[in-house]
């Protein structure tokens, strides 16, 4: 049974695209840090990881602005996605392991408000 949480930033602004009538896909990525000590001193890597909120409608996606702390629930997917960039006539396709959100809480003042 998969049960991951991702800790993180997020990277951008989240994209809404329209995928039916009644479902849309909320886009964004997330940036965690972990930090670890070496015989060289302390290290630290980050990783970035595409997200992906499926919803009937798009009643969040404005909460998911860059720099803002979130933590994730959901579950990987490996999958192909298909993405149009500007200036380019031909889409692109990019195969890779994408996280399905499922739950998702806020760490900062935003979420303090209202």
């Amino acid at each position: 049974m998969q049960s991951p949480e991702l800790l993180g930033n997020i990277g951008k602004d989240a994209r809404v695209a329209k995928v039916s009538e009644n479902r849309v896909a909320i886009n964004f990525d997330i940036c965690s840090t972990r930090t670890f000590m070496t015989s060289e001193g302390k290290q630290s890597r980050s990783t970035w990881f595409p997200c992906t909120i499926w919803a009937p409608e798009d009643k969040v996606s404005t909460y998911f602005t860059k720099g803002r702390p979130v933590a994730l629930g959901g579950h990987f997917e490996n999958n192909t996605r298909t993405i149009q960039e500007e200036g380019k006539e031909t889409p692109t396709k990019i195969q890779g392991l994408y996280f399905n959100v499922t739950d998702f809480q806020f760490f900062d003042k935003q979420d303090q408000e209202g």
